[in-house]
């Protein structure tokens, strides 16, 4: 695989208000070499699902990124020296349908790490990132005329600096993510719809403080089969939520971003079937 244009335009590029890229090196190239083993069992009577699988990636290029920190900028660029990348990943799922409760059930796992070097300030750091995550699901059916379904995801990511012969020592950096969402149905009448949603997300940074949401949405729908044509009214962001923020995490960098959000909304819409 090959780069792109950001890859080859010998000028700066300003991808933030604060990080600069640059490219001395030649065009970004990439071999990638995987391996991968992976189970599946299922008995369709009983509705039973599993799954299981590990891969290894082992990709190589010939350009390594240089980050340079001056004055609260990030300047990064591309040089060429050959820089290896291990990749290995293991997965694991089951997913049950639950004849008593009328409910689908689930359960998924992933784990993955990642060495890698990169340059910084002229030094050549080995870096390991770790993350694992967790996401159970369940969607069930009340007296035909309540759908509930529900989707939670665990998220953990750490990244460490590899002692070397360096000598630097720098602090592991760990993020820890749940997000969890809930989606109520209900058709009180014939051809009317009741919809609820909610979202609540939670990320928490050692240092740093904790950030919480709330995020809600509702809608209703009814369906004239006379004329065949559908009444919807939809209200999204009922907590009324201005802004959004989040951390991320990728080596020795740790990222915060804020992005300002549309309060909340209504939205009638009418759909005419030809």
């Amino acid at each position: 695989q090959v780069g792109s244009i950001n890859d080859l335009y010998r000028g700066g590029i300003l991808t933030n208000y604060r990080t600069l890229r640059t490219n001395e090196g030649p065009l970004q190239e990439k071999r990638t070499h995987s391996a991968g083993l992976s189970y599946h069992f299922q008995r369709t009577i009983s509705m039973l699902f599993m799954n299981a699988g590990i891969n290894f990636s082992r990709s190589r290029y010939n350009t390594i990124a240089s980050n340079r920190v001056q004055n609260d900028v990030v300047t990064t660029a591309l040089l060429p020296f050959d820089n290896l990348v291990n990749t290995f990943s293991a997965n694991a799922g089951i997913s049950k349908y639950i004849f008593a409760l009328g409910a689908t059930a689930a359960l998924n796992g992933t784990w993955n790490t990642t060495r890698f070097e990169q340059l910084m300030n002229d030094e050549l750091l080995p870096y390991r990132n770790l993350s694992f995550s967790i996401t159970p699901s369940i969607e069930a059916r009340l007296w035909d005329q309540i759908s509930l379904g529900y989707e939670g995801t665990g998220r953990w990511t750490a990244s460490k600096l590899i002692p070397g012969k360096t000598g630097i020592r720098t602090p592991d950096r760990r993020i820890t993510q749940y997000d969890q969402s809930v989606n109520l149905l209900y058709s009180p009448f014939t051809n009317t719809f009741l919809r609820l949603s909610g979202r609540h997300q939670y990320t928490r940074q050692p240092g740093m403080a904790d950030i919480r949401y709330f995020f809600a949405d509702a809608g209703a729908r009814y369906k004239i089969d006379k004329w065949d044509t559908d009444i919807e009214l939809s209200v999204t962001n009922l907590a009324n939520i201005r802004s959004y923020e989040t951390y991320s995490l990728s080596a020795n960098e740790s990222s915060y971003s804020r992005y300002n959000l549309r309060g909340r909304m209504a939205l009638v819409k009418l759909t005419f079937n030809l």
